[in-house]
């Protein structure tokens, strides 16, 4: 067919010229038909009328009871169905576990017990503050007995001690009854400590000694260590008496005798 404006060959069935874009009427071969529905058969009619269930003549249907398995090939499994029996446990006798049987909870503590432990812990700490305590003033009250009894006068080298704490401290009263009368071992040491006294007040700080050779009438005891604290009045000062040169030094070896049950320095 040609357009019938341009006279240009249109293919069958366009709506528009190829040349000139005017719109093109369609023939009446160009439309397709409409095809009727397909017609329903009398007797397809009466089939379905004979399975038409009037009221009151309808038969009795049995529902079919289908099960599923709880059971998947593969991916997640969700949970467990529930169980269709009770919550007691299940027995021989009760296979559903409709028994229940309720245990009783644990009695609580009465209030009044609870206080009475409040009260009893307290009391057990409180006791072993006291006893803490009590064994830290024990320390320092004895080592301070200890400390403030001195040395043993049964000894030499208690005796030695002793006697030097005395001299050192300017009890030289002291000092003499611990030595044989006459002994000018006690002129000896007031002379070394004489000038320490004007400096201050002097107190013994370290002292040791050893007992070269005893007897049981006889001793001789060695100074190893012999230091004093003068105490001035703008400081405090540590001397080292072994080490006194003028205008003698101090001897250090002591002889002592034993003069019924006391020890006594002779020289």
């Amino acid at each position: 067919m040609n357009c019938e404006f341009c006279g240009e060959e249109v293919e069958q069935g366009a709506l528009a010229c190829p040349g000139c874009g005017s719109p093109l009427e369609r023939t009446a071969s160009a439309v397709e038909p409409e095809v009727p529905p397909p017609e329903v058969a009398a007797a397809d009619v009466s089939a379905l009328a004979d399975q038409t269930v009037w009221p009151g003549t309808e038969a009795e249907v049995t529902p079919e009871h289908v099960v599923l398995e709880d059971r998947l090939t593969g991916g997640y499994k969700g949970p467990e169905p529930p169980s269709s029996s009770g919550a007691g446990e299940q027995t021989a006798e009760d296979p559903f576990g409709l028994r229940i049987t309720e245990k009783a909870l644990p009695a609580a503590m009465p209030p009044g017990d609870e206080s009475r432990v409040g009260q009893r812990n307290i009391i057990v700490m409180m006791l072993i503050v006291v006893a803490v305590v009590a064994a830290i003033a024990a320390a320092v009250y004895f080592g301070f007995l200890q400390k403030k009894g001195g040395p043993s006068l049964d000894t030499p080298q208690g005796v030695v001690q002793e006697f030097c704490r005395l001299a050192a401290e300017g009890d030289y009263t002291g000092a003499q009854a611990l030595a044989v009368p006459g002994e000018p071992f006690v002129s000896s040491i007031e002379g070394v400590m004489t000038p320490y006294s004007h400096q201050g007040k002097v107190t013994l700080k370290e002292f040791d000694s050893k007992t070269l050779k005893a007897s049981d009438s006889a001793a001789t005891v060695e100074i190893t260590k012999f230091f004093v604290e003068v105490k001035g009045k703008d400081d405090t000062t540590e001397f080292d008496i072994l080490l006194h040169t003028r205008p003698f030094p101090l001897p250090k070896q002591v002889n002592l005798v034993k003069q019924g049950d006391q020890w006594l320095i002779s020289s």
